[in-house]
C-alpha cells in the first residue's frame, strides 16, 4: 500500500526548515530576496474568550506589509492554538534605496482573527521588548538578523515570546538570497531525467539567458550541489567556471530507502556586470518514495508557492500494475519543465514560485473539439491532491486542449506533428489555470490570427484581461500607459446555449499568450503579477 501525500511531505521537509547557513551562494546582489518564515506559532498564555485561537500573521518588510487572513493556509489552521505552519513571506529589496546601508527592516506581528460577536481581532504580544511585535532588521551582506535583542545568522531559526497577558512564541527564520532575475539576465536551471532512478546518471545544466531568453556569456556561472537534503554540511559548490553560457555536473542516483532518503538538492547561479542571480534552492525525489505524489521540483511551502502537479493520460503513457513508471513519461515531463515554464520569461523569472509534482493517477484528457471538456480526473483528485495550483494532464494525441478552471485541472498536448507549437500550449492552459485568464482569441478582432470565438470568455473581478461592457476596457486603459481607447476591440461569443456574450478586449490579436500561444502581454503579465502576489504575502 502506498503511503499518503502528508507522510511524503514530511519526509520531504528537513531542507526548507533547517538553518540555510553553511556553503551557500553569497546576497550581494544590488536586489535582494527577503524571505521570513514563520515554522510555529504556539499559544502560551491568556485568550480572547471567543474559543480557540485563528491565527494570521502582518509581516513587514522594508516598509511593504504583507497580511495572509483569510487565505487558504491560514484558514486550514484555525481553532489550533499550536500551529506550525511554514507561511512564507517575501519581497524584493533595492538595497541602494534602503534608508539604512545595508539594512532591512522587518517587524513581525501575530493576530487572532475574530468576527460577529467576538468583534476585532486581537494582536497578541511575540516580543520581549516594549510593543507585541518582533522588530529589528537583516544586515545584507555579510547576512545576519537582529530581531528582538537576538542575533541569527540568515537562515537559522530563531524562538521569539512575548511578555503580555496575551501572548505567543513563534518560531521564525529569515533569508537573504540573490535574487531569481536581473534586468537582462536569466539563468535557466534543471535537472534530467526529471524523475531519475537508481543508478542512472543525473545531469544538473545551468543556462545563463539574456532577457529574451537567448544564451548570454556570463562572467561567472556555478551550480551548487547537497546530497543530502537533511544535512547542510553536504552543500557544495560543484561547478565554478566563467566565459561560456552553459555548464553541466552529473551524479549517480543513489536513494536509499532504508533511511528513506529518496532527494537531492541543487541550485545554479550566474553574474555578468557585477550583477549575480540565483535561480534559489529545489529539491528533487529520485527513485520511488513509496507516495502517490512527489516533487520534482520543489522550491518551498505550498502557501507561497504554484503547486502544479503532472498528470499521465492513460492512451498516451501506459502504467504496469506493479510499475508506475512510464519514460516517455519522465522525459516528456523534463521537456515541459524546461520548455513550457523555464521557455517563458513570465515564468521563468519566477521560478522559485513554482512547485513541480508527479502523480501517479492517471487521468485522460478529453478533446475539446466536440464543444465539451471532460477531462477524466485522477482517482482521488479532490481529496489527495487539495493541494495542487493546477493539474496537468499531459498526453500526445491530436485533438483540442482545454481547461477545467473548478477542477483546476487543464490537459496538454506534446505532440509537435499535430501542432508545432504543442508545448506553448501547456503554458496558454496554465494561464487558465491557475493564473485565471481569460481566451482573447476571435476572428472578429481585425487581423486576428484566430479562426474562431469559441474559447473560454469570462471577466476578473480583479486585474482581468476581457470585460465584459466596453466602457469597462476603456475605464482600464490608464493600467496600459500608452495604450490608445481604439485598443478596445469587442467580439462576440460563439456560444453554444440560448444567447451569445459580447466581450471587449484591448490586448494585442496575434503573438499574444491567449490568443495564440504567444508572449505575455500587458494584460496577461498583470493578471499573473497578481497572482504571484498572492504567494509572496502565504496566500497560493
Amino acid at each position: 500500500m502506498r503511503r499518503s501525500r502528508v507522510l511524503g511531505v514530511l519526509l520531504m521537509a528537513p531542507l526548507l526548515a533547517l538553518p540555510l547557513v553553511v556553503a551557500s551562494p553569497a546576497a550581494a546582489a544590488p536586489d535582494v530576496e527577503v524571505r521570513v518564515t514563520l515554522e510555529r506559532i504556539r499559544l502560551t498564555g491568556g485568550d480572547d474568550g471567543c474559543g480557540d485561537p485563528d491565527w494570521y500573521a502582518k509581516v513587514t518588510i522594508d516598509g511593504q506589509t504583507f497580511n495572509n487572513e483569510d487565505t487558504p493556509s491560514q484558514d486550514a489552521e484555525e481553532g489550533d492554538p499550536d500551529i506550525t505552519p511554514n507561511w512564507e513571506f517575501s519581497r524584493t529589496v533595492d538595497t541602494a534605496a534602503l534608508a539604512t546601508p545595508g539594512q532591512v527592516p522587518l517587524s513581525v506581528e501575530i493576530w487572532e482573527e475574530d468576527g460577529g460577536l467576538c468583534f476585532g481581532d486581537d494582536l497578541f504580544d511575540a516580543s520581549q521588548s516594549a510593543g507585541s511585535a518582533i522588530a529589528g532588521s537583516a544586515t545584507v551582506a555579510p547576512c545576519s538578523v537582529g530581531l528582538d535583542g537576538q542575533t541569527l545568522l540568515c537562515g537559522a531559526s530563531g524562538i521569539f515570546a512575548g511578555t503580555g497577558g496575551d501572548r505567543v512564541e513563534v518560531t521564525m527564520r529569515v533569508e537573504v538570497d540573490e535574487p531569481a532575475s536581473a534586468p537582462g539576465q536569466r539563468i535557466r536551471c534543471m535537472h534530467t531525467p526529471a524523475w531519475p532512478q537508481a543508478g542512472e546518471t543525473v545531469t544538473i545544466t545551468a543556462t545563463s539567458l539574456d532577457g529574451a531568453l537567448q544564451p548570454l556569456i556570463a562572467d561567472d556561472l556555478e551550480i551548487w550541489f547537497q546530497p543530502d537534503t537533511a544535512d547542510v554540511t553536504t552543500r557544495t559548490k560543484s561547478v565554478d567556471t566563467s566565459g561560456v553560457a552553459s555548464a553541466t555536473f552529473t551524479f549517480t542516483a543513489s536513494p536509499d530507502p532504508g533511511a528513506d532518503d529518496f532527494d537531492f538538492a541543487y541550485g545554479c547561479r550566474m553574474a555578468k556586470g557585477g550583477t549575480p542571480i540565483f535561480s534559489g534552492w529545489r529539491r528533487a525525489t529520485e527513485g520511488d518514495p513509496g507516495t502517490s505524489s512527489f516533487p520534482i521540483v520543489y522550491t518551498g511551502p505550498s502557501a507561497s508557492r504554484l503547486d502544479i502537479v503532472f498528470i499521465a493520460d492513460v492512451d498516451t503513457y501506459p502504467f504496469g500494475p506493479d510499475a508506475p513508471f512510464n519514460a516517455m513519461f519522465v522525459q516528456d515531463i523534463a521537456q515541459v519543465v524546461n520548455t513550457s515554464y523555464y521557455g517563458f520569461d513570465p515564468f521563468l523569472t519566477n521560478q522559485d514560485k513554482f512547485n513541480f509534482w508527479v502523480v501517479l493517477n492517471q487521468g485522460k484528457a478529453d478533446d475539446a473539439n466536440d464543444g465539451s471538456c471532460d477531462h477524466d480526473l485522477p482517482s482521488g483528485w479532490d481529496e489527495d491532491f487539495a493541494f495542487a495550483d493546477g493539474g496537468a494532464i499531459l498526453h500526445r494525441k491530436s485533438q483540442r486542449d482545454c481547461a477545467l478552471r473548478g477542477d483546476r485541472i487543464f490537459s496538454g498536448t506534446l505532440n509537435t506533428a499535430f501542432r508545432s507549437d504543442a508545448f506553448q500550449v501547456v503554458t496558454h492552459e496554465t494561464g487558465h489555470q491557475p493564473f485565471g485568464l481569460a481566451d482573447e482569441y476571435c476572428d472578429q478582432r481585425p487581423g486576428s490570427a484566430s479562426t474562431t470565438c469559441d474559447g473560454g470568455y469570462f471577466e476578473q473581478d480583479d486585474a482581468p484581461n476581457i470585460y465584459e461592457e466596453p466602457e469597462d476596457c476603456v475605464d482600464d486603459l490608464g493600467a496600459f500607459p500608452g495604450r490608445p481607447e481604439s485598443a478596445c476591440q469587442e467580439f462576440t461569443e460563439d456560444n453554444f446555449w440560448f444567447f451569445d456574450t459580447d466581450y471587449t478586449v484591448s490586448d494585442p490579436v496575434s503573438n499574444d499568450l491567449m490568443v495564440d500561444n504567444g508572449l505575455a502581454q500587458p494584460s496577461d503579465i498583470r493578471r499573473m503579477d497578481f497572482i504571484f502576489g498572492h504567494c509572496q504575502a502565504a496566500g497560493c
